[in-house]
């Protein structure tokens, strides 16, 4: 005998849910033992309701939770309680497993200006809250045209000043030192912009002081100086396949990011990040002295108010707050009062049995712009998930302002990418009203998400078809530059650039310098920044008189041979509208006269400068090193031997006392300070998340093979098992209630 379920597939329970079936009958003899089956199959039916809105919002609250997983804090944090970890802090993971704090107490930043060039020190202060002893690790921006050159700690009175060494031997003797409990300092270049400082052995309570100071050239453009200095990171976008293991040692560290096939370093330049909110640390002040050398009209600081002493040509300014949080570039920006009285502008220094020189030449006024021809110009926007906000806010009026610039003889293209890159044409097209209105339409629907794939994005610019007649290609890249592989997309430029010319938007608080000058380098055009939704207008009205007038290209520069000179960059770049040529320049001395050539509006142009000492200016011959490390690792990207590039690095480095891919600055006191059999802990220090980043959970991590992204699966997860087994204890009276099992004979 059989007992018939009385269920049929398509009945209805009250409110019009759907019945489930209880499955087939069981022999009467085994009723309890059916009854169980259905029972448990019931179970698993009741599984399959669990609506799939769970996902997003576990999903959502696994970001939240695993998204700071070395940083968190509360916002009545005591920094002065011991063992109290808050966000701005050294996170310490000891012997034991636990957690001790070492809270960053200061950021002071000073800035000596004169001339073309700026002495930056920057001084960050430590104090050690825990009970332990520690090694702090953290990474800083800098600059992408720093040469840094100094390394000092201090502690208590004592200071200790760094040497520059090969990188893998100052390495070396930092360990050595922290294995000894001497306290010691590290410097390492992991980018041109981007470096890591190790400080070890920092005692209980103890406050500890380290300054790295460095010189770079100002920026001169359309009749403006300006300085800028880098205050936070914008998370990198790692590519590639994670690697189950660092190739070399020196590659590891601890960022957010595991090493992949494509950028064998990420965790070096993956720091974590935290928001501002979260903290009342990460602030600095600033203090700037300028020495004009003429008066100026203005001076002003875009993103930060500032206070200005006035004393004639002389100007100090400082942070009106005092304390600024630090999760945008700093930028101050001024005007003579009049032009330079000349068009050669020379700064030297002696240094042994040689003498450097800085050049400044501005671009001549008369003649003309060259004629520009119908142009081919390609529109690339960054829609990755480091965008969200007001970055593709200012991204897309940016790319708007550009059609609006299109004749009717042009022809276009626009390209989005992030994940995955997408052409709004299957290739250039002319620039008529019906292309323009529905290329308007496009860039004003965009929106941000995803990883930052760029190499794709490239590729579909540069490697078009090319143009018949005489139009010349032109690329505007527009984005923040958070990318990880930026030696591979230089490698692409180079090799796919043709006749085309690269100019490249540099868009948000603290885009990556470094990616953006370089890739406009190769690309043979020029970089520019926005960093505020104020200046998306003047700034691409500026790029666009550019990339419409070219006021003199082939640049040369001739000088007497029996000067015996070595200048870099060795091949002058084309000059644009408001742009000048600045070369550094080793020679036996600063005597006779150069001969600069090239071509403009009116065809051949040439100029004869007389060479004078000029300024004698401190800090030139760093800049010269500086220069010719630049363009040699530059080579690298063209095929050069990479030996033999690291052997010449090397050399100019250690001869000049920087800092460099391959050297690098160690302190080490001489007196141990940490008692034998004391052990040390090591953590690393999080980054401030940069302003225009704040609303977008996914800013500071961007996606691809890291640690991080496996955290947040493995959250989200284990939130869905436990709402799974919460649904089922819920429906776990109603099943009984569906199924009545008889009691065992």
């Amino acid at each position: 005998m059989y007992v018939a379920s009385s269920a049929r597939r398509g009945d209805r329970e009250p409110g019009g849910r759907k019945r489930l079936p209880q499955g087939r009958a069981f022999p009467a003899r085994y009723p309890d033992l059916g009854c169980r089956l259905n029972r448990a199959r019931l179970v698993f039916l009741r599984l399959k309701e669990v609506r799939w809105d769970w996902l997003s919002l576990c999903l959502m609250f696994a970001v939240a939770t695993f998204s700071t997983p070395l940083a968190h804090a509360t916002p009545d944090c005591d920094v002065s309680r011991p063992g109290q970890v808050c966000a701005g802090s050294f996170l310490v993971r000891g012997s034991a497993g636990s957690f001790s704090s070492a809270p960053r107490l200061n950021t002071r930043v000073e800035v000596s200006i004169s001339g073309i060039a700026a002495r930056v020190s920057l001084h960050q202060t430590f104090k050690n809250d825990s009970a332990d002893w520690i090694e702090g690790i953290y990474v800083f921006p800098l600059p992408d045209n720093a040469a840094v050159d100094r390394l000092k700690l201090r502690v208590g009175t004592r200071v200790v000043v760094g040497e520059i060494h090969e990188r893998k031997e100052a390495k070396k003797v930092y360990e050595q030192a922290k294995a000894s409990g001497r306290r010691a300092g590290l410097v390492e270049q992991e980018r041109a912009n981007l470096f890591t400082m190790s400080v070890a052995n920092i005692a209980p309570g103890e406050i500890i002081e380290v300054e790295i100071g460095y010189l770079e050239t100002l920026k001169y453009d359309n009749g403006q100086f300006s300085f800028r200095f880098p205050m936070t990171v914008t998370p990198r976008y790692v590519p590639g396949a994670a690697l189950t293991r660092a190739s070399d040692d020196s590659l590891k560290g601890f960022g957010w990011s595991r090493a992949t096939d494509q950028v064998a370093d990420a965790p070096r330049i993956s720091p974590y990040m935290i928001l501002a909110n979260e903290s009342s640390g990460y602030r600095a002040s600033i203090d700037v002295h300028i020495d004009a050398g003429f008066l100026l009209a203005y001076i002003v600081s875009p993103y930060y108010p500032v206070d200005v002493n006035d004393f004639g040509r002389l100007y100090e300014l400082s942070l009106s707050e005092g304390r600024v949080p630090m999760d945008r570039d700093f930028e101050l920006v001024w005007q003579p009062v009049t032009g330079p009285d000349s068009d050669v502008a020379i700064f030297s220094e002696t240094n042994g049995d040689n003498s450097y020189v800085m050049l400044m030449f501005m671009p001549p006024q008369g003649g003309g712009p060259l004629p520009i021809p119908p142009r081919e110009l390609v529109l690339v926007i960054d829609t990755s998930g480091s965008m969200h906000g007001e970055s593709l806010r200012q991204a897309k009026s940016a790319l708007q302002m550009a059609l609006s610039r299109l004749r009717p003889e042009d022809q276009f293209n626009v390209i989005q990418f992030n994940s995955k890159t997408h052409s709004l044409f299957a290739h250039t097209v002319t620039a008529d009203e019906p292309a323009l209105v529905r290329a308007a339409a496009y860039v004003d629907g965009l929106s941000s998400n995803g990883g930052t794939e760029m190499m794709p994005a490239l590729k579909a610019a540069l490697s078009g078809p090319e143009m018949s007649g005489s139009h010349l290609k032109q690329v505007i890249f527009i984005t923040d530059g958070a990318v990880g592989n930026e030696e591979a997309l230089f490698r692409l430029i180079h090799d796919e650039l043709g006749s085309a010319r690269l100019f490249t938007v540099g868009i948000g608080a603290a885009p990556n310098a470094f990616f953006m000058s370089r890739a406009a380098e190769f690309g043979r055009g020029t970089y520019t920044f926005i960093g505020d939704a104020g200046e998306v207008s003047l700034k691409m009205d500026q790029l666009f008189t550019r990339l419409e007038s070219p006021v003199l290209t082939g640049i040369d520069i001739h000088w007497p041979q029996n000067l015996n000179a070595e200048t870099w960059p060795k091949i002058p770049p084309d000059l644009y509208a408001g742009q000048p040529l600045v070369v550094t320049t080793r020679v036996r001395s600063v005597a006779g006269s150069i001969l600069i050539s090239g071509a403009n509006g009116n065809g051949h142009w040439l100029r004869q400068p007389n060479l004078d000492p000029g300024q004698a200016h401190p800090g030139v011959s760093a800049l010269w090193a500086r220069n010719k490390i630049r363009s040699l690792m530059s080579s690298r990207v063209n095929g050069g031997d990479p030996d033999k590039i690291r052997a010449e690095v090397t050399a100019v480095a250690l001869e000049h006392h920087l800092v460099s891919r391959y050297t690098s600055l160690v302190a080490v006191d001489k007196t141990p300070a940490r008692p034998a059999g004391s052990s040390l802990g090591t953590g690393a220090v999080p980054s401030l998340m940069p302003a225009v980043m704040r609303d977008s959970l996914f800013a500071g991590y961007p996606r691809g093979a890291t640690s991080a992204a496996f955290r947040f699966l493995l959250g989200a997860m284990l939130i869905l098992f436990a709402a799974g087994v919460h649904g089922l204890l819920r429906r776990r009276t109603s099943i009984r209630r569906e199924v009545s099992c008889p009691a065992a004979n």
